[in-house]
C-alpha cells in the first residue's frame, strides 16, 4: 500500500555552531519497495528525488533584547542588549513548506516539535547543526508476479538486492509483445537489448543468444542483469 509521510536529517559542521549560517531546505523523494509474494523478503530500492530541493532559508532567527532608555538630554531610544540568542525559524518553514507542499500547517506540528527537539538534543552533545532538510516521502509498494520473483530468487538468492535502477531500458518485450509497468522484472543482455526477465531467461534456455541481434549469451549463472522498471 502507498503512503506519504515527512521526515528530516541534520548535517553537521565540524567549525562551531554559527546560527546565522545555519540552513534549511525542503524535497520530495519516491521511495519504491518490492515485495515478494511467497515469503517476507522484499527489495528497497534507492530514493528518487521528485523536482528540485527549494533554496535554502535561514534556519534560525535572532531575538534581540531590547529596553527603552532615557538620555541626559531626555530623548527616549532603543538600547539593544550584546547577548542575543536564536530560536528555531518556524515562521520561515511554515511558508516554505506550505510553498513546496501546498499543505496547512497543521500537518506539519509535530514534525516542528521532532526537529527542535532533535536540535537540542545535538547541541547538547556538542553538535553544531549546519543543515536540516524536510523531505516528503513518498512511498511506493509493488508486487512481483511468482514467475519473475522464482527467477530473481533463484539468480539472485534469498537476499537480493537489484542494481543498476536507473539504467535505460526500452518500453516493453518483443518476444511477448507486452509493455513493461512499475515493478516488472526486465533482464539486460550484454548487448544492450532487455526483455522480460522470465521471457529472455526461457529463451536462454533454448537458444543462448539474443533474440534481435543473435549476439551470444555466455553459459554462466548470470547470462544477463536483472533491472527493475520503475
Amino acid at each position: 500500500m502507498d503512503s506519504t509521510r515527512f521526515e528530516h536529517k541534520l548535517s553537521f559542521c565540524l567549525d562551531g555552531f554559527n546560527p546565522s549560517r545555519a540552513q534549511l531546505t525542503c524535497g520530495e523523494v519516491i521511495r519504491a519497495r518490492i515485495d515478494f509474494e511467497t515469503n517476507s523478503t522484499s527489495i528497497s530500492l534507492p530514493d528518487q528525488t521528485i523536482g528540485p530541493n527549494t533554496d535554502p532559508i535561514p534556519l534560525y532567527t535572532p531575538n534581540t533584547n531590547a529596553r527603552m532608555v532615557r538620555l541626559s538630554s531626555g530623548v527616549k531610544t532603543t538600547e539593544r542588549s550584546s547577548t542575543s540568542s536564536y530560536s528555531l525559524n518556524c515562521m520561515g518553514i511554515f511558508k516554505l513548506m506550505t510553498k513546496r507542499f501546498g499543505a496547512s500547517y497543521t500537518n506539519y506540528s509535530n514534525l516542528m516539535t521532532d526537529i527542535e527537539s532533535d536540535i537540542m538534543s545535538s547541541t547538547s552533545r556538542g553538535e553544531a547543526v549546519r543543515h536540516v532538510k524536510i523531505l516528503k516521502v513518498r512511498t511506493e509498494v509493488s508486487k512481483l508476479d511468482k514467475a519473475s520473483e522464482k527467477l530473481v530468487l533463484d539468480m539472485i538468492g534469498h537476499n537480493p538486492k537489484i542494481g543498476d535502477q536507473n539504467c535505460y531500458v526500452s518500453t516493453g518485450c518483443v518476444i511477448c509483445m507486452e509493455d513493461y509497468k512499475v515493478g516488472s522484472v526486465v533482464g539486460k543482455c550484454p548487448c544492450g537489448h532487455d526483455f522480460h526477465g522470465v521471457c529472455i531467461n526461457e529463451w536462454y534456455h533454448i537458444k543462448n543468444e539474443c533474440p534481435l541481434c543473435r549476439n551470444h549469451l555466455s553459459r554462466s549463472s548470470s547470462p544477463f542483469r536483472l533491472l527493475l522498471c520503475l
